[in-house]
């Protein structure tokens, strides 16, 4: 099980300066802003199939901004206290999203639901189904009863039925807003297009916050292997917005922050923080997208916010580069592979560790990761995997760093905000094995 709270010694993160502090630099020890991070999705409009292909790796905390980002006496916007950054130009790009919501999705996801304000959401077209299909085979084993929470958002009617077809069960909400604004978008450039659908979760997660659902984002190249839900209650205890990281442990892992998983809670200060991150696409000219505005924009101004964001590293979410046998995380990510067929070798691999073992075996085939060496970055694997053996191993290194996630420190509001440990309880490996807890969203979010 995740405990809720920071484990004593455990790192934190401060954006002072750009800098990072360890334990003895954070007031009173506890966490304020952690970390997110960007790896783009897969989401596609229309005929513009893989627009959303994965952009860059990690990154390093961007140099502080000078002083005004955000200011007070704001009189027009919903939370004030916050305002965009001027960046000289109303907008920069061909094709922007519209500021707020994704529209109809609230209303959609409000005809769902009874008491429980909870809801799972993943961009996916035809292309990149058989990346949810895998998500979706394990839910079904570690935590079924996710499944009834979990809408997919696509761009078209076609793409809906054919999801229905395949998965029945599960919901699928048709953006009518995306299909109307890429077809209105035809003299747009391709990397407009792609930073457009990488800045679309940020919409719909904001537009769910903003309508008091707990909610979580998840790429289609997300696998579980455990069930998840003790986690995204004991993370949310804390802290205001989980994201998760390509690679490292506590202090390490901030530094490769992505936004492949992001959860937030319906909380004042998740909502303010959203918010200034959704209305920030038109004028912001960095890289990466909503990654990129986060590294560059929001952590090195943490001082000035009251948000809390929490990092998840490999000891809880891995991926090609860090997934190993000695492991326990709690999601599995296809980060590490650019070639799509070979990331779904990978992903089909770890999907059967999950599933029960085939008739008259015992356990699931090992993962041969140099399988999928030429579609996928082994070098930064091997390396990876090497500094982990010379350190004694995953739970060695795990154990030196603290155990757990990092966060960034400004606890000037005197509120705790502590971090958290790993995954929860149960193992990775080995088909067949007792993952689900049997735990459900109604009684955590209910």
């Amino acid at each position: 099980m995740v405990s809720g709270s920071r484990e004593e010694g455990q790192p934190l993160v401060r954006a002072d300066e750009g800098g990072v502090a360890g334990p003895e630099e954070a007031e009173g020890g506890h966490a304020r802003m952690r970390v997110a991070g960007f790896t783009a999705g897969a989401v596609v409009a229309l005929t513009l199939l893989g627009l959303a292909a994965s952009v860059g790796g990690g990154a390093g905390v961007g140099a502080r901004l000078g002083a005004g980002w955000l200011q007070e006496d704001s009189k027009d916007l919903k939370h004030p206290k916050l305002v965009l950054p001027a960046y000289g130009a109303a907008q920069q790009r061909s094709v922007v999203n519209k500021e707020g919501g994704i529209p109809g999705l609230v209303d959609h996801v409000d005809e769902l639901t009874d008491t429980t304000r909870f809801r799972l959401i993943t961009f996916c077209n035809q292309a990149y189904w058989p990346f949810s299909h895998n998500m979706r085979e394990s839910l079904k084993v570690v935590g079924p009863t996710l499944l009834p929470f979990w809408t997919i958002i696509v761009a078209d009617k076609a793409t809906k039925e054919f999801i229905q077809r395949e998965a029945p069960e599960i919901d699928v909400f048709v953006d009518e807003d995306l299909e109307s604004l890429v077809a209105s978008s035809q003299s747009a450039n391709l990397a407009d297009l792609k930073q457009l659908l990488s800045w679309r979760r940020m919409h719909a997660i904001y537009g769910l916050v903003e309508a008091d659902y707990t909610t979580v984002f998840l790429e289609p190249d997300v696998l579980f292997t455990k069930n998840p839900l003790q986690l995204f209650h004991d993370m949310l205890l804390d802290a205001d917005i989980i994201t998760t990281s390509d690679y490292g442990i506590g202090d390490a892992a901030v530094r490769q922050v992505n936004t492949k998983v992001i959860f937030a809670k319906p909380s004042e200060e998740a909502k303010k923080l959203l918010d200034v991150w959704q209305r920030a696409e038109p004028t912001y000219t960095g890289d990466d997208a909503e990654k990129g505005f986060l590294v560059n924009e929001i952590l090195p101004n943490a001082d000035k916010m009251e948000a809390t964001i929490h990092v998840l590293d490999q000891t809880t979410v891995t991926n090609y580069l860090t997934h190993s046998a000695d492991g326990t995380p709690t999601m599995v990510t296809g980060t590490g592979c650019d070639d799509v067929n070979y990331k779904l070798n990978f992903i089909d691999q770890l999907l059967r560790q999950v599933l029960p073992p085939p008739d008259g075996e015992t356990s699931a085939p090992p993962m041969d990761y140099q399988s999928v060496l030429e579609g996928c970055d082994y070098t930064t694997r091997k390396e990876i995997q090497d500094q982990a053996e010379a350190g004694g191993g995953l739970a060695a290194a795990a154990a030196t760093s603290g155990g757990g996630d990092s966060s960034y420190d400004d606890d000037s509001s005197g509120r705790s905000r502590g971090g958290g440990g790993g995954g929860g309880g149960g193992g990775s490996g080995g088909g067949g094995s007792e993952k689900s807890s049997g735990l459900d969203a109604k009684d955590i979010f209910g």
